[in-house]
């Protein structure tokens, strides 16, 4: 590996590539126990791209949903979480948010237009979920505790770390939002941004971009 920091976006022809003795002991393991077809689909593609990438002993992070995946991979001694979600609009943003998040961030949800609404909830979604791999917190901890909203143009971000961190949220399709975090001492890090099995370099939209500064870790 060249770039030091990578995030790939693996796409559903992905799967074609999947070898079940290619897997670790554990990963053989869990996939023995998935029954349900999409289950086993994102499975598929997120294990080619990991066996595809092969980032050995780096720091990395793996998520799959709606038939992609996507693998982030930092430097040695680095801290990295990604979050892919596909967009289920039989979903009830708002519920969720009240039940999930911080009471600010549901509130803000809540004044939202519906289409606006839905947008937030994702990008916070994925932001939280990148930031929970990365710290190692539990599921329902990091919700609450990795807290981001918006104060007229500017997002403010409270992250249980002393550490500086970066963070961002891309758009790579129209049905999915896929959130990134990374502990670094030195700034924003500079992402390869990379799809597979088509190999290619890209520059997907990007509606959030983070960086903390002392007065927002917490």
């Amino acid at each position: 590996m060249h770039d030091p920091w990578q995030i790939w976006l693996a796409s559903p022809p992905a799967a074609a590539h999947f070898d079940p003795g290619a897997q670790s002991f554990e990963d053989q393991r869990r996939w023995q126990r998935l029954h349900g077809s999409r289950d086993r689909e994102d499975w598929k593609v997120s294990r080619a791209l990991l066996a595809h990438v092969r980032p050995g002993e780096v720091p990395r992070s793996l998520s799959h949903s709606g038939g992609h995946a996507a693998l982030a991979i930092g430097p040695p001694g680095a801290l990295v979480g990604v979050d892919i979600e596909r967009i289920d609009e039989r979903r009830d943003c708002l519920r969720l948010a009240r039940f999930a998040f911080a009471d600010e961030e549901a509130e803000q949800i809540g004044a939202l237009p519906a289409d606006a609404r839905t947008e937030r909830f994702y990008v916070l979604w994925t932001l939280k979920e990148a930031c929970i791999k990365a710290l190692g917190l539990t599921l329902l901890d990091g919700l609450r505790r990795c807290v981001f909203t918006v104060h007229g143009e500017r997002w403010r971000a409270e992250i249980p770390t002393g550490s500086r961190w970066a963070a961002r949220v891309y758009r790579p399709r129209p049905s999915h939002y896929l959130g990134l975090f990374a502990i670094t001492p030195d700034g924003e890090p500079q992402w390869s941004e990379n799809e597979w099995p088509q190999p290619s370099a890209v520059s997907w939209p990007r509606p959030v971009t983070l960086v903390s500064t002392q007065h927002q870790c917490r």
